[in-house]
């Protein structure tokens, strides 16, 4: 604003003067010339009626020079907006609106931090309240997430929610023929037919030909308390000696099923 200046105003878009007034009920007039104390602020309240041009000169009468023109200038009233009542028992409440109405409204703050490091901000549905966080859970090999557990079995093994796994090894006896087995039992039975049973030999040549013949293997008749275990050493008949299992076959197991 201009310290000692004045504020004129006229009918919007036009330079014919229009009187603007001292209350809300547009009494009294102050005519259509406002001073401007020393800090370039008006010395009265000022209520308009309508809508005007109002112009900013930095003195009065025919001395002063024009500073800026705005027309389209209205009051809240002329705009129809109905400012609130501050004074209407809403301490502390905050201006807000619906997008349509303006009401004073309760202001949701942060609890009181004080006291309350390391928690964090929780509500039961009601109320806001500092909330601790839950202990973490130290895992170990016997306490591990997601119900995982170790057993000690003589077999090995463990089980992952419903799911068991479970390993062992054995040795199957020689054979007069090139075919041997060994019932295994498991560690843990399963509640259901496993879901894969494998076996792997471990043992090298078995036979007495030259060269001597290795193992293949298979699981066979899987159950839910255990299988066979079938080694099948084939015929190399490509020398002297027999092609029948004439050492014992060491193999390991592996074995996936519910629980």
């Amino acid at each position: 604003m201009a310290a000692a200046g004045e504020l004129r105003f006229f009918e919007n878009n036009t330079t014919t003067p229009k009187n603007v007034y001292d209350g809300a009920d547009l009494s009294p007039s102050l005519g259509s010339t406002v001073t401007l104390d020393a800090s370039g602020r008006a010395e009265d309240d000022v209520w308009l009626d309508g809508v005007y041009r109002v112009r900013l000169y930095t003195g009065g009468g025919v001395d002063g020079a024009l500073v800026w023109s705005r027309d389209d200038v209205q009051g809240q009233e002329a705009g129809g907006i109905t400012p609130l009542d501050p004074s209407t028992g809403n301490e502390d409440d905050v201006y807000g609106t619906d997008g349509v109405t303006a009401s004073w409204r309760a202001i949701r703050e942060v609890p009181d931090p004080t006291g309350n490091s390391g928690k964090y901000v929780g509500t039961d549905g009601t109320t806001v309240s500092w909330t601790a966080f839950p202990a973490a859970t130290v895992y170990d090999e016997d306490t591990l997430p997601g119900s995982f557990t170790q057993t000690n079995t003589s077999a090995g093994g463990f089980t992952f929610g419903n799911i068991r796994v479970q390993w062992g090894s054995d040795t199957a006896p020689t054979a007069a023929s090139v075919v041997t087995t060994k019932a295994v039992t498991f560690g843990v039975a399963f509640s259901g037919t496993p879901y894969t049973v494998q076996v792997t030999p471990t043992s090298g040549g078995v036979t007495s030909d030259t060269p001597a013949a290795r193992c293949s293997a298979q699981a066979l008749s899987a159950n839910t308390t255990g299988f066979t275990a079938s080694l099948f050493a084939g015929a190399e008949d490509e020398g002297s000696g027999s092609t029948d299992i004439t050492s014992t076959v060491a193999f390991t197991w592996l074995a996936i099923g519910p629980v």
